[in-house]
């Protein structure tokens, strides 16, 4: 949805879209397992080209205040996750620098358990906008968070050859077990981008599921998880609406 219009600005077309979302989203809602996805809490950062992900702490806050007040569960136990009603996972990809300095005192505070995806050539690149290696491993500590990976280079899997790319995933898988010493069972692709036959070998080096940006809700047996973006236009209207399924009309823009 977000490159398929770039001759309008991101405003009209969310603009249009919480029109779509308000008066016909009615139609999509359900209960089913949602996670969503966030990237930066209260820093901007170069990737972010079209500035909407760098949601402010206290709106952050605000929203986990929400899941609280409307007794969603929060949980990191897809298995279970996906047989439950209303469940909920909060999932931020890349790995940014600004989860660890200003969301997890909001997400410890609250109790609310959460997945950081990240990448071994961002933590090691030593730019100021990521985490480090020791970073990540106090995170991995944490009962309440669960370390994934992002990819080894964060670069779009469908650009690789496939064997190259096994390999590389492979190098990704063990450099993060051997750095949190925990076993990592999550890949969320970068850029949301992957073709059956990649998640089929992404399975095969034991990824239990495996996490795309394609927008929406996730039914019982499910291995391939859509997510729910979180945009800083997002008011608490439009973050209920989005917890509700009326934006999962979304999945089907193509």
């Amino acid at each position: 949805f977000l490159y398929k219009l770039m001759k309008i600005n991101f405003k009209s077309k969310y603009n249009l879209a919480k029109y779509i979302s308000s008066t016909f989203g009615y139609i999509f809602k359900n209960n089913n397992y949602k996670c969503l996805l966030y990237h930066s809490i209260g820093f901007d950062y170069d990737n972010d080209k079209i500035k909407i992900y760098n949601l402010p702490k206290n709106i952050f806050k605000e929203q986990m205040l929400i899941l609280k007040n409307l007794k969603y569960e929060v949980s990191n136990n897809i298995n279970d996750n996906l047989s439950n009603k209303n469940r909920i996972t909060i999932t931020f990809d890349d790995g940014l620098l600004s989860i660890y300095e200003n969301a997890l005192e909001i997400l410890e505070e609250l109790n609310i358990p959460f997945i950081i995806f990240v990448s071994p050539e961002l933590i090691r690149s030593n730019q100021n906008i990521y985490m480090n290696e020791k970073q990540i491993k106090e995170l991995s500590l944490s009962n309440l968070c669960t370390i994934g990976s992002h990819g080894f280079a964060h670069k779009d899997f469908t650009s690789y050859n496939l064997d190259e790319l096994v390999n590389l995933e492979k190098k990704s898988k063990y450099y993060l077990e051997d750095l949190i010493g925990k076993k990592v069972k999550y890949l969320s692709y970068p850029f949301g981008k992957y073709n059956i036959k990649i998640d089929k070998c992404m399975k095969e080096l034991n990824y239990d599921y495996t996490f795309t940006s394609e927008f929406g809700s996730n039914k019982s047996g499910s291995n391939i998880l859509k997510r729910i973006d979180i945009w800083n236009y997002d008011n608490k209207k439009q973050f209920i609406m989005k917890l509700k399924g009326q934006w999962d009309w979304l999945s089907y823009y193509k």
